[in-house]
């Protein structure tokens, strides 16, 4: 008989028994006195994790769901501990033993003793700092001792905050009253008693609902913590006995909590509540709730507390005078105006000594949370693609990108729920269309993916922020211009083109005098893009005002240059269905009547098909290629999309109503969860439960990265939002300096050796010095463009690039020139347009495309060329060589590669599981190798045709800690081979053992480079330069190597001991030319223009042979004493000719490949 396992979990009677102990609960009075205070004790109790919102470091561990479920939980629990007490199975036995062995346990009139806590500044909430002891117990007997005095609540820790709150409340809502009947507020008529009380009948009603509510929400709540309880036993049950069905039911358990979680926050009874229809009757729910607040036990009290007019009035009235004089006086500090956020003066709010903190960023900028719309860079994407959380069919497509000190960029986004407009018409938003609308209190941005964020807007003077998109701080003025300030990229938006109550982008600038201007016509239509270095593009339309073709115009040699880089073509219903772009692709677009794309297919096989549910959500995607036929499933009520790809895989996608995935579970059942706060990813849980956690400023930039292993990496920024500093786990240091054009001017290492840097008025870099002393040189043409870069040892390198960033020539430090050519068709951002190149040796390689601009041939010097074949969706399918052979590809329906078939018909093939991760590799002899995986997709096991097997384990940290080697014998697998590995604090290695050997390492703890290097007990020993960390010496068994270097870093001589060392030269370009001895030997090498090795003559250092080196006469080498040997080259680059003085000659021929 088989031993067994009982699985108790968690039950209310422990939880109860736990609870009672915690807080020394031992008498039915005591009990009951807990659960009407139960709100403030739960915030002393073990089960409180910290406020929801209020506590960054703990919120990005659990959301508001688990803080309800948390609280809810806590107050069942002292309930059952009150109902243990009158059935009589509480105080248990063993609590009065416990009292007897131990006697600093809290007495008899000490009821309810408070444990004292290092997690808040205030200690209990009393008392101020830290208690770090208690008072003897009195000599009272416990029925004459004070009655145990009871923590404040939060209502009366801040009752003169709220108070002040409220008064501020009823001031604006009888001033926005006043505003409306022109009643004076100065006299008694100007107070409406009439609606006044309208309005707490009203409240009152909604109380009662309200409460209705809330009870409904708990027992929703309560059912879904129950079954999430029964989904952690099932599934560790499973886990145990090997029960796949007990897993399988404990995550579709697990997917009813998560639903019952979203339903319980959904849940509202608002349809039920009455609506305050005027300011008098608003007025009145605050008079309400100045009435609940008092005697929240009843509200009857508060439909009394009309009848306290000499208490509510005053206050209504002091918060109308107030309000009135906020809007006439400048602001006051918060603490003397009562408003939100105010705190008592002297009041402590130091970090508590167990959580050293840094100090807050303040952030003094209007904060709104409303937004419109998907962010492209956060949604999850599936199939060609959809996004997961909406539904939407999304397309960004680059149109056009021009580099220089200020990239010229515009791309082109297409959503099919959304509804968007911009350049390219309906629902189609471009980085060109921002455009903010400015209504009553608030501004609405609209953002380069067409996503729509409110900016509030209290005053004519702005300076507001919206938390779904933290990096930008919108500043200006309403009656004059504004500005949008992005300080990641450290661009600032203006705009002045006004039409109507919309601002159009107007401009784009930088802190380093680098500007693009939009320029508009008198219908509000962009018709010219200008920047600083006098490049310009021009805008034409259809008479129909819709975007048609858009050219680039360039002063060169005192000449216009025009290129056009789109054309656009709209269907009937004006939706654009061609577009054809110069530095990418062409293609086409069809639509239905409501604007949702059908069809999309470019000049070559790609074509996709789109069906959609009636709200604009991808239902399924098929193409005549069998690539991507997708299908997409929805739950709104749950926000769960299913994704069942073309390989029979099904993915879940949970996700939030900011539609930001929440939990993923891919087609192997490993789930991936993550928490959001905006738009800010706080914390991501993989497969094994391992989550990492992020934390960020005000500007939403990151400032702490915390792995699940613990290390912490942390950044600092300026107040620009550039990055100054970045401290890694180990403690290291890097930093960052600026100048006030936002330049970097330096940069600092661990080991404060640093780098500087030096810039032109636009911010081009002039000076690069590196910490040994060394400089770097670069000059720029009059549009500037790099056109120069003169080395450390004086040596010049020359560029000449053309208006979109093509190199047009190369002229190295010898003068040597090579010429690029590009095709007049196109200028790909993707693969390129470069046709022809001339080499400095005169070769000449040319290149060819298809009409999908990717690279359809290749030939090189000698007129071979190579063939490329591409399928749909640009997928590389065969390659033909020179010779005819052929070398072809094949795809799985997601267009990840499967096949590679040879000439010969033979074929490598690669098998994938449902995640599309390889199981099976098989050669082209037939051989096939095994893979298994763990949950995060790291190589476990691989099987060996012969039988062997390779297994890997891994540290928390992702390390691998061990090898296996598994070889079959007598029918059973035996170890034959263990390799084991460890790691030091930096994740470096340091001993690598197996039967065989140990290789040991060691680190400078503060450079971190490797200073010795042991196998089995014999060392190698390492020095290095920590200015340029390179190696300038290392010792074995009792000899040493030292290394020198020249100033472009190439080693430049090393010697062995004390015996002479070796000296290198090396010519302009780097390559050596000279090797020399002391003691006699010479080496020296020439070479092509490609720098391909020409001559190299070695022997003894005679006279002749120094003054023949001396003259450099190209063609005629050196003639050594030992050994001479030239090469000869083919157009193609292949050596046809090797002639040696010793050996003779010797001649290579080449097949057609």
């Amino acid at each position: 008989m088989s031993d067994k396992m009982i699985v108790t979990p968690d039950s209310p009677a422990v939880k109860a028994e736990n609870y009672c102990k915690e807080f020394n609960i031992r008498t039915q009075a005591e009990a009951e006195k807990a659960l009407s205070n139960v709100d403030s004790l739960y915030r002393q109790s073990s089960r409180f994790y910290g406020d929801y919102g209020n506590d960054p470091e703990l919120d990005v561990y659990y959301n508001q769901l688990d803080a309800d479920f948390a609280a809810q939980e806590f107050k069942q629990t002292a309930q059952n501990a009150v109902e243990k007490f009158k059935s009589g199975e509480f105080p248990k036995p063993e609590w009065d033993e416990e009292k007897e062995e131990e006697d600093n346990h809290p007495q008899p009139n000490d009821a309810l003793p408070v444990k004292a806590r290092d997690d808040s500044p205030s200690g209990t909430g009393n008392t101020l700092g830290k208690i770090v002891g208690q008072a003897p117990q009195g000599a009272n007997p416990p029925h004459e001792a004070n009655a145990a005095v009871i923590p404040e609540t939060a209502q009366e820790k801040g009752i003169w905050n709220g108070l002040k709150k409220m008064a501020g409340e009823l001031g604006d809502a009888a001033v926005d009253k006043a505003k409306q009947t022109g009643q004076d507020l100065a006299t008694p008529e100007g107070w409406d008693q009439v609606e006044q009380a309208k309005g707490v009948g009203k409240a009152a009603s909604n109380a009662g609902v309200g409460m209705a509510e809330m009870a409904i929400k708990g027992g929703m709540l309560n059912s879904s913590r129950e079954a999430e309880e029964s989904a952690r036993a099932l599934d560790f049950w499973g886990k145990v006995f090997g029960n796949k069905e007990a897993e399988k039911h404990a995550e579709v358990i697990g997917e009813i909590a998560d639903a019952g979680r979203t339903n319980a926050n959904a849940f509202n009874l608002d349809e039920y509540k009455m609506t305050l229809d005027t300011p008098g009757q608003r007025l009145g729910d605050l008079v309400f709730e100045i009435g609940t607040f008092f005697s929240p036990k009843s509200v009857a009290s508060a439909m009394g507390a009309m009848s306290k007019t000499s208490t509510v009035t005053k206050m209504a009235e002091a918060g109308a005078i107030g309000a009135v004089a906020k809007k006439t006086t400048s602001a006051t500090k918060a603490a003397e105006t009562g408003g939100a956020g105010a705190k008592v003066k002297g009041k402590s709010t130091d970090t508590p000594e167990a959580k050293p903190q840094k100090e807050p960023v303040k952030d003094d900028a209007t904060p709104s949370n409303k937004k419109d719309g998907n962010d492209n860079g956060l949604s999850t994407k599936e199939g060609d693609p959809v996004d997961m959380a909406t539904g939407d069919f999304l397309q960004v497509w680059p149109v056009l990108a021009i580099p220089g000190l200020l990239p010229l960029n515009l791309n082109r986004t297409y959503r099919s729920t959304a509804n968007l407009h911009g350049l390219f018409g309906p629902k189609w938003a471009d980085d060109w269309s921002l455009q903010l609308v400015i209504a009553q209190g608030e501004v609405h941005y609209t953002h380069t993916d067409g996503v729509v964020y409110d900016f509030a807007t209290p005053d004519n003077k702005v300076l507001s922020r919206n938390r779904h998109l933290p990096h930008c701080l919108l500043t200006g003025e309403l009656t004059g211009e504004l500005y949008l300030t992005d300080r990641r990229s450290q661009l600032t938006y203006h705009f002045s083109e006004a039409s109507g109550s919309t601002r159009k982008l107007s401009a784009i600038t930088d802190r380093r005098q680098n500007r693009i201007d939009f320029i508009y016509d008198k219908h509000a239509r962009l018709i010219k893009v200008e920047r600083h270095d006098s490049l310009r593009l021009i805008l034409h339309y259809h008479q129909n005002g819709q975007l048609h073709t858009l050219d680039m115009q360039e002063i060169r040699d005192d000449q216009t240059i025009e290129q056009r880089l789109l054309t656009c073509q709209y269907d009937s219903h004006g939706y654009l269905s061609e577009c054809d772009a110069f530095q990418h692709n062409h293609l086409w677009h069809e639509y239905d009547q409501q604007g949702r794309m059908t069809r999309w297919h470019d000049t070559d096989q790609t074509d996709l098909t789109i069906t959609y549910d009636e709200r604009g959500r991808v239902l399924s995607t098929t193409s005549p290629s069998g690539y991507w036929h997708d299908r997409f499933r929805y739950d709104d009520h749950a926000r769960i999309t299913t994704y069942l790809d073309g390989e029979g895989g099904e993915t879940r996608y949970h996700y939030d109503p900011n539609g930001l995935v929440i939990r993923e579970v891919d087609p192997l059942g490993r789930i991936t969860r993550r928490q959001w706060r905006g738009s800010l990813l706080m914390w991501e849980s993989d497969p094994l439960g391992q989550m990492t956690a992020f934390e960020y400023n005000p500007d939403g930039a990151l400032t702490e990265v915390k792995l699940p292993t613990g290390d912490t990496f942390a950044y600092d920024y300026d107040e620009h939002g550039q990055l100054t500093e970045s401290t890694l786990p180990t403690g290291e240091r890097w930093q960052w300096h600026y100048d006030e054009q936002g330049n970097l001017t330096a940069l600092t290492n661990p080991l404060g050796h640093k780098e500087e840097y030096q810039y032109g008025l636009h911010g081009e870099l002039r000076q690069r010095l590196l910490p040994d002393g060394r400089q770097w040189h670069y000059a720029y043409d009059e549009h500037q463009r790099l056109a120069a870069v003169m080395t450390p040892d004086g040596e010049t390198t020359g560029l000449e690039l053309d208006a979109l960033g093509r190199l047009r020539r190369f002229t190295d430090a010898l003068k040597q020139e090579t010429r690029y050519q590009y095709s007049p068709d196109h200028a790909s951002l993707i693969n390129g347009s470069l046709n022809e190149i001339t080499l400095a040796d005169g070769v000449t390689q040319k290149l060819e495309y298809d009409s999908e601009h990717r690279i359809a041939t290749v030939t090189d010097g000698e007129g071979r060329t190579t063939r490329y074949t591409y399928g749909a969706f640009d997928l590389l399918t065969q390659v033909t060589r020179p010779d005819g052979t052929t070398l072809r590809f094949g795809y799985d329906r997601l267009t990840r590669l499967n096949s590679v078939i040879a000439s010969t018909g033979e074929t490598y093939r690669y098998e994938r599981d449902a995640a599309g991760q390889i199981i099976r590799e098989t050669d082209f002899t037939g051989r096939t190798l095994t893979y298994q995986y763990d949950k995060l997709g790291r190589r476990t096991h691989t099987l060996y045709p012969d039988g062997q097997q390779l297994r890997w384990h891994y540290s928390a940290a992702g390390l691998l800690l061990k090898q296996e080697s598994w070889q079959p014998a007598e029918n059973q697998l035996v170890l034959k081979d263990t390799t084991t590995y460890a790691y030091n604090q930096r994740y470096q290695l340091v001993k690598a053992t197996n039967a065989d050997a140990i290789v040991e390492y060691e680190y400078d703890k503060t450079t971190g480079l490797s200073t010795c290097e042991r196998i089995n007990g014999r060392e190698i020993i390492r020095e290095w330069d920590t200015l340029t960390g390179r190696p300038v010496s290392e010792s074995v068994d009792g000899n040493t190597l030292h290394f020198g270097y020249n100033p472009m870093g190439a080693l430049n001589h090393f010697q062995l001991n004390q015996h002479a060392p070796l000296t290198f030269q090396h010519d302009v370009l780097g390559r050596e030319t000279v090797r020399e001895s002391a003691n006699g030997f010479i080496l020296a090498s020439r070479y092509t223009a490609t720098g391909l090795l020409a001559h190299q003559s070695a022997g003894q250092a005679t006279q002749f042979f120094r003054e023949t080196l001396a003259q450099n006469d190209p063609y005629f080498p050196p003639q050594a004493t030992a050994v001479n040997r030239s090469w000869q080259y083919d157009r193609a680059h292949n050596v046809r000719v090797i002639d040696d003085s010793r050996w003779g000659q010797t001649r290579y021929r080449y097949n057609a490949n």
